[in-house]
């Protein structure tokens, strides 16, 4: 409890020497005259979909390799969990 308040206490002087919670930076709002920071862009998208999508995006896993299922589907050597677990067995072995 004690190392946890000395902690606590060297990260606030600390924090108010250094002049805020960002070395060089001022409390202004992104994109305002004079800020420092610029405004944030918005997200793009990573799995496009329409015309010219690719047909194994992989969601919601990501892109995936080109030609390898995605977990999951049919073919897949995986699960989305991990290893397929053989028929007739409750457990896995990991070798």
């Amino acid at each position: 409890m004690l190392i946890c308040l000395l902690c606590w206490l060297f990260c606030v002087i600390v924090g108010v020497s250094e002049g805020g919670p960002v070395r060089g930076t001022t409390n202004t709002s992104p994109g305002l005259p004079g800020s420092p920071l610029a405004p944030l862009e918005p997200l793009k998208p990573t799995s496009p979909t329409g015309p010219g999508a690719p047909s194994n995006p992989g969601a919601p896993y990501g892109p995936w390799f080109p030609g390898v299922p995605t977990p999951g589907s049919p073919g897949s050597p995986r699960t989305p969990f991990g290893p397929r677990i053989p028929a007739g067995r409750d457990t896995v072995e990991f070798i």
